[in-house]
């Protein structure tokens, strides 16, 4: 039987999505209206931003709406 811990960490982790984590986080980045204006670099920069957050147990809803922030932040 799984720890009530376990079961929350599922929970937060399925969002009903099969991409694993790294094309996730592609897909989020170029969904943004201003991808097409990012350089490589910074694109490997928000790919790092967005593991890390997903590290920290973020889920995918957060991750995606704090990239798509930090990129529409700088192009203000």
């Amino acid at each position: 039987m799984k720890s009530f811990t376990e079961l929350l960490s599922e929970i937060a982790m399925n969002d009903g999505s099969g991409d694993d984590i790294d094309t996730f986080i592609h897909n989020t980045i170029m969904s943004h209206p201003n991808a097409s204006m990012l350089s490589s670099s910074q694109i490997e920069a928000l790919k790092r931003e967005g593991k890390l957050f997903h590290g920290l147990g973020h889920n995918r809803n957060v991750i995606k709406k704090t990239l798509h922030k930090r990129i529409g932040a700088q192009f203000k």
